[in-house]
Order: C-alpha cells, then sequence, then structure tokens
C-alpha cells in the first residue's frame, strides 16, 4: 500500500472517530441539560405551594449548552468530511486543508468551553433563594429543604455533570487527530503531484527521441 493510500485510510479513520467520540460527547451533554432541567422543574414543584424559588445554575447550564451544540457541529463535519474522502475528486490538497482549519477552529472553540466549564464545575455550587411573601427565606432552612428533597448544591458531586466535564474531551482530542491527519494528507497530496508533474516531461522527452 502506498504511503498516499496509507494516509486515506488514516483520514478514514481518525475522522470516523472524531465523529464517534462528538455523537456520545453530544449525547452526554444533552442528557445533562435535560437532568438539570428536570431537576430544577421537580424542585419548583415541590416548593411553589409554600413560595417562590429561583436556582441558579445559568454558569454551568449556558457552557454546557454551548459544548453540546459544538460536539453535535463536530459530529456532522466529521461524518461529512469522512464521507467527501471516497469522492472522486482529483485534487483534494485545498479541501483537505480547509476540513482541516475548520475542524481546529471547533477544537479550539471547544477547548476554551470545556476549560470555563471544568472551572466552574470544580468551584461552583447552585444558588438557591426562596421567598416567602415577598421575605427571603433564610439559608439554614433552605439547606434543610434541599436534604429533605436530595438537591445537592454542589456542581462536582452531580454525576451527570461529571461526564459532561470528562467526555467531550476525548471528541476534542480526536477532532484535533483528524485535523492534524488531514494536514499529513494534504501535504503528501502535494509531494506526490508534484512528482507525477516532474514525471510527464521526462516522458515526453523519451517519446520525442523515440
Amino acid at each position: 500500500m502506498s504511503a498516499l493510500r496509507t494516509l486515506q485510510v488514516e483520514s478514514r479513520c481518525s475522522l470516523f472517530l472524531s465523529f464517534a467520540f462528538a455523537v456520545v460527547a453530544f449525547s452526554v451533554g444533552l442528557n445533562a441539560l435535560l437532568k438539570a432541567k428536570q431537576e430544577r422543574s421537580y424542585i419548583n414543584q415541590q416548593v411553589i405551594p409554600i413560595g417562590i424559588i429561583d436556582i441558579g445554575i445559568h454558569d454551568v447550564f449556558v457552557t454546557g449548552a454551548v459544548i453540546t451544540a459544538l460536539c453535535a457541529l463536530l459530529a456532522l463535519l466529521s461524518g461529512g468530511f469522512c464521507a467527501f474522502t471516497w469522492c472522486p475528486v482529483k485534487h483534494k490538497v485545498s479541501f483537505f486543508r480547509m476540513q482541516s482549519w475548520t475542524l481546529f477552529f471547533c477544537a479550539a472553540w471547544l477547548f476554551a468551553t470545556l476549560v470555563t466549564y471544568d472551572y466552574f464545575f470544580a468551584t461552583r455550587s447552585a444558588q438557591i433563594t426562596i421567598n416567602l411573601d415577598g421575605l427571603p427565606v433564610p439559608e439554614p432552612v433552605i439547606q434543610r429543604l434541599a436534604n429533605l428533597l436530595n438537591f445537592t448544591y454542589a456542581y462536582r458531586d452531580v454525576y451527570f455533570l461529571r461526564l459532561l466535564a470528562v467526555i467531550p474531551w476525548f471528541a476534542f482530542i480526536m477532532a484535533v487527530a483528524a485535523g492534524v491527519v488531514l494536514q499529513l494528507a494534504a501535504g503528501r497530496d502535494t509531494s506526490a503531484s508534484s512528482i507525477e508533474q516532474d514525471r510527464k516531461p521526462d516522458r515526453v522527452g523519451q517519446i520525442t527521441q523515440a
């Protein structure tokens, strides 16, 4: 198997792995968002009869939603790019490089969001306030009510948020790896095209001499 053929196979494998891990990360993110909304709805239903409750999880919810959307985008791009490798296009260099830089951009965006999310996950907790007839309920009472409802304050103790803090990193790694392999494939395709062009004048000269 030629080196170019080998790189094409590696490109398809790396893009497929990027697609697979992005799909898994997207599923984890979507599950975390749905679970968070379900828990908020459950707490609201339990507390509404006695007062107005506000559960502040805006920080992890927004960053988690961005991570989920980026993983969905990476899944679509990686799947589309993987299918493109079978297209009968003669010179794929420009396409390979465009795909590579697109994956790098999405991976960089995902990296920045993951760092922000992991910081919130490790250091922050949900903020709960309850108002009863316009008066704020004291913190010890809120804490006792949260214990009765099995509500967890610290983000790092919530299992579905923990999964979202870990799994998308694999999607990030595979997206970067796929981008690197596409860059290598583009460079090898360029070298192969140059060698082919250098051989053509030699063939013409041999035919002329004959």
